[in-house]
């Protein structure tokens, strides 16, 4: 189980954002220390996401 500094529980969240998908990225492992939302154009790519992902980077298009 992955939990953020405050002991609550991290999720990939994958899901549809209108025309991208959203997925939550992490820094960190065992406490996660940052936590965002990337988007990207298909969801095979947003199961791949990475924190290290640039926008045009693995399929990435935005910040959500």
């Amino acid at each position: 189980m992955t939990t953020d500094s405050n002991g609550r529980r991290v999720f990939r969240d994958i899901r549809r954002e209108g025309n991208v998908w959203g997925v939550n990225v992490w820094w960190g492992s065992g406490c996660v220390t940052t936590v965002r939302r990337y988007c990207y154009a298909t969801r095979a790519a947003a199961r791949k996401a990475d924190i290290g992902d640039e926008i045009g980077k693995n399929g990435r298009v935005r910040v959500r």
